[in-house]
């Protein structure tokens, strides 16, 4: 999960207990969600925009197309 996640890690809860989780929650509750989202947003545009999917997608099709042989 490490690698898909596209924020910080410091609101989760730091151990595997409903004490931390309780406190991971009222932390969070206390953030502004609209500035949350908004950089959500942000990093979900660079990340997944269609500029950038489709640059991934033709850099895949070279490769293919570079290791193709004819037999």
């Amino acid at each position: 999960m490490d690698n898909v996640i596209c924020h910080d890690q410091e609101s989760w809860a730091r151990e595997n207990s409903p004490e931390a989780l309780a406190d991971a929650i009222e932390e969070c509750s206390a953030k502004k969600l609209s500035t949350l989202g908004t950089n959500a947003a942000e990093v979900a545009q660079s990340l997944y925009s269609w500029p950038r999917v489709f640059d991934e997608l033709f850099c895949i099709y070279r490769e293919v197309r570079a290791n193709y042989r004819r037999f």
